[in-house]
């Protein structure tokens, strides 16, 4: 009996550290500024948990591309029942200029999310559209889950 309940105890404690690891696969954030790497002019790069975000800047020729502040994020939905549709996470550079990163999955299929946290607000967004947006946090307080 002893046994049988040590193998249970052991089998719960496994399944509910493998679930954690995958809600943690699932789950992406816009990344720090420590992790955003530019590799080339105006072209940036940094790792998720289950694709990679890149970015490019429209004025490459600046000296200085250095990422200085988050700004914000944005997904958009068409409608309440509509799936929701990543946008970008915003970056500010030097001399009021932005990069944008966008989020792509390791297999580049598509994919829908769902937002995560308490940080997301919601308004009106482009074109009728409704836009949930993240903004004055970090920006790994702008998380999101990937639906397949």
């Amino acid at each position: 009996m002893k046994k049988a309940f040590t193998f249970i105890a052991a089998a719960m404690l496994f399944s509910s550290n493998v679930h954690a690891d995958q809600k943690e696969k699932d789950t992406e954030h816009c990344p720090q500024l420590d992790k955003i790497t530019e590799v080339g002019t105006g072209v940036y790069r940094a790792s998720g948990n289950n694709g990679e975000w890149i970015g490019t800047t429209q004025d490459a020729l600046l000296k200085s591309n250095k990422i200085h502040s988050f700004n914000s994020a944005s997904i958009l939905q068409e409608n309440s029942s509509s799936p929701m549709k990543f946008q970008n996470c915003s970056y500010n550079l030097g001399r009021g200029k932005q990069v944008q990163l966008r989020f792509t999955l390791n297999n580049s299929q598509d994919y829908t999310v769902k937002t995560v946290g308490k940080h997301w607000q919601k308004g009106p967004g482009p074109f009728g559209l409704t836009e949930y947006f993240c903004e004055n946090t970090s920006p790994e307080n702008c998380e999101f889950t990937i639906v397949k």
